[in-house]
């Protein structure tokens, strides 16, 4: 193929970018791979990074950024007729991922494929969330049924029809220009998934096409993120959380790393502590929001969140585990 094009969201990105632009650059199947990044005003060094690597970068104004319209942006930016979308810390483990994610658009009723976000096996990543591969994952084409509407469906069937993720994700510029991202700031891909679906149009899911993406959970970045997809999940598409437990997903966490053949006792006891005061505050969180569900409508709730999603936390790797060290 000749060109595919990427766009990338940056803010003060320098620890990670770098392996992410390599990745893609590595990418094998095109003739030429054009990165844009939109920088909002980085004050690291994630400009220069990009530049060094051959990036287009376009500054959009910190104040001024918007899940949906920041990439719109980029999208006239763009030289390829497809387009894949990523983030700064995310990366490619296989040189062949956006060759594979290109071939789904040889049928001309595709106009979207978004592929699996998955955590590596590093040390400095949690354990309970390393990926293994299904067997059993099928390459999924979702279309609404004939004569079926949306508003129809359970919940369930909506979140499997809608799922989308803006972290591992090609459209066809076309259907972008036709369908642009809403503006939002959060739950972009989600909303464009659910006007595609709606619209008549197919996409695809693909399992087999796995980029490694991570955040290190502190528990209120956990509350505050947890709280704002809740609300905007609810929000957009009436969406009400499931009720979750806590001993049990809590015993089982403990368990599997008790029984972990991988990690020493000093990283046993270090990864327990983290997944359950991670566990803990997902709970809360789940506990807060249907409470607020039962008395609040829709005004006093979109009141609560601005309050306590003011000022979420950029997501972040993991510096107190070294990172040189492998025991996967």
């Amino acid at each position: 193929m000749d060109i595919i094009s990427v766009i990338i969201p940056v803010y003060n990105g320098e620890s990670t970018l770098e392996r992410c632009i390599l990745s893609l650059k590595n990418q094998s199947g095109f003739d030429t791979i054009q990165i844009v990044v939109l920088d909002s005003e980085s004050t690291d060094q994630s400009q220069d990074i990009a530049l060094n690597l051959g990036c287009e970068v376009f500054t959009v104004e910190k104040k001024s950024f918007n899940h949906g319209l920041t990439r719109n942006f980029g999208v006239l930016k763009a030289k390829s007729d497809l387009l894949f979308f990523t983030v700064q810390d995310a990366f490619f483990q296989d040189d062949d991922a956006l060759f594979k994610m290109a071939q789904h658009f040889k049928k001309n009723e595709v106009m979207g494929v978004v592929g699996h976000q998955a955590v590596p096996h590093h040390p400095d990543k949690n354990p309970i969330l390393w990926y293994f591969p299904q067997s059993k994952s099928k390459i999924t084409k979702r279309k609404l049924p004939s004569g079926i509407d949306f508003d129809d469906l359970s919940q369930v069937e909506k979140e499997k029809l809608i799922n989308w993720d803006n972290v591992v994700s090609m459209y066809r510029k076309s259907a972008l220009i036709e369908l642009p991202f809403e503006k939002t700031f959060f739950a972009e891909d989600w909303l464009w998934s659910k006007a595609a679906i709606v619209k008549g149009w197919t996409t695809v899911y693909d399992p087999s096409i796995v980029i490694y993406h991570y955040h290190h959970l502190s528990y209120e970045y956990t509350y505050k993120t947890n709280f704002t997809v809740y609300f905007h999940f609810y929000k957009h598409f009436g969406f009400v959380p499931k009720k979750l437990d806590l001993i049990k997903p809590s015993l089982k966490a403990v368990y599997r790393l008790l029984k972990s053949n991988s990690l020493n006792f000093s990283r046993k006891i270090y990864w327990i502590r983290y997944n359950l005061i991670n566990r803990y505050a997902k709970f809360k969180v789940n506990r807060d929001f249907l409470r607020l569900l039962m008395s609040k409508n829709i005004v006093e709730l979109e009141n609560i969140h601005n309050k306590i999603c003011v000022s979420i936390p950029q997501g972040s790797q993991n510096n107190k585990i070294s990172k040189t060290t492998n025991e996967a």
